[in-house]
């Protein structure tokens, strides 16, 4: 009987031990179980796209600006004329794409009209102005300096202008005319919000260089 009685105790003293143990994590299971049913916190967008937002808000093709600058990887901790030699350098790299499209078209042709060939010189002279504009972004420590950046982009986006306002006069006459076009008014597109973000950096500048 003796023997008998020490095992119940103790079988009891277990049982109550174990059942103490479950009761004393139940509480922390429970909070954690409501932590995984609570819905997590909202992100908050990331730094660098919210400065890209607002540096593109005013372009003239804001979403085509956000696109450029997001694809070129803009820090949060950029400067405004970081932000203008990419829109830069992603307009000369789209007139170089658009002069070897010309190119190839004219090398096809046997009898390419003088638009076409207009075009190809105005491009050509385009992407030469936005590698010498990126050149002075680049290396940027004068007030000169920015003024000729933008006086130089501008001129690109003329000779742009020029080159799609001649192949709409004589669309009919150039082949695969509408492509042309397409493709030359894209360059457009980027050299505006090109002109958007150096003059945002001018206005932000001042006179400090």
């Amino acid at each position: 009987m003796g023997s008998s009685s020490l095992t119940y105790q103790r079988n009891l003293l277990l049982l109550l031990f174990f059942l103490f143990a479950a009761l004393a994590h139940f509480p922390a299971a429970n909070k954690a179980y409501a932590r995984n049913l609570s819905p997590a916190p909202a992100e908050s967008p990331a730094p660098a796209a919210s400065v890209v937002l607002a540096t593109c808000a005013n372009a003239r093709y804001p979403t085509l600006c956000i696109r450029t600058l997001s694809s070129s990887q803009i820090a949060a901790t950029s400067s405004p004329a970081d932000f203008a030699i990419a829109a830069v350098s992603v307009s000369l790299a789209s007139a170089r794409d658009a002069a070897t499209f010309l190119s190839r078209l004219l090398a096809a042709s046997s009898a390419a009209p003088a638009t076409l060939d207009d075009c190809l010189q105005l491009v050509t002279d385009a992407a030469d102005l936005l590698e010498a504009t990126e050149g002075e972004l680049r290396r940027l420590t004068s007030r000169r300096q920015l003024e000729d950046a933008l006086t130089w982009a501008s001129a690109a986006m003329t000779n742009q202008d020029t080159c799609v306002e001649g192949l709409r006069e004589g669309g009919d006459d150039v082949e695969e005319g509408a492509a042309v076009v397409d493709r030359v008014s894209g360059v457009c597109q980027y050299i505006s919000n090109a002109l958007h973000l150096i003059g945002r950096l001018a206005s932000t500048t001042g006179r400090r260089l």
